[in-house]
């Protein structure tokens, strides 16, 4: 992600701040990375947030940027992320193409692909307009298929299945 963001125009650079919310052995290494690849001022690392603070600060974030490259399938974090209407962009694959449909709910490019996240990293910023229309459409699908009350009939349902295929 410092990378891709690196190779930003630094016209679009002065116009944004890069927020890393999370901890984690890694962060003194990537807040050197930062300021030695020149976003030292534009990073702002958070740390670890109290999970009932994130619906506050991620309804501030305009486009969400997850790089994962661990098979976690679909990340909760992006969810929380397009609930709040904020443009996702993550890697394709490890489930995260379950909910982003590429250019519809969101953004998807090649793990580790750093030249693809910084293309989708500037189109996302030249064009606010699309960008909150993805945001939307993001939120509105978390509302529709993946709303709690939607999914806990599907779990019931799957379970009277199962139970009952497992009396018979």
């Amino acid at each position: 992600f410092l990378e891709a963001a690196a190779l930003l125009p630094k016209a679009h650079l002065q116009n944004i701040e890069l927020w890393v919310i999370g901890d984690g052995p890694e962060r003194s290494h990537l807040e050197t990375f930062a300021r030695e690849l020149g976003l030292g001022e534009r990073v702002r690392f958070f740390g670890m947030m109290p999970h009932e603070k994130l619906p506050f600060l991620l309804q501030e974030v305009d486009i969400f940027v997850n790089p994962t490259t661990s098979d976690e399938g679909l990340a909760t974090a992006n969810l929380e992320a397009m609930a709040c209407g904020a443009c996702p962009i993550t890697t394709d694959g490890f489930g995260n193409n379950e909910a982003i449909k590429h250019g519809k709910t969101g953004y998807l490019f090649p793990p580790r692909d750093i030249k693809a996240l910084n293309r989708l990293l500037e189109e996302a910023i030249i064009n606010p307009h699309r960008t909150h229309q993805i945001g939307e459409a993001a939120a509105q699908y978390v509302r529709e298929c993946r709303d709690i009350r939607k999914i806990a009939k599907e779990y019931a349902a799957l379970y009277e299945e199962v139970l009952g295929r497992s009396r018979q």
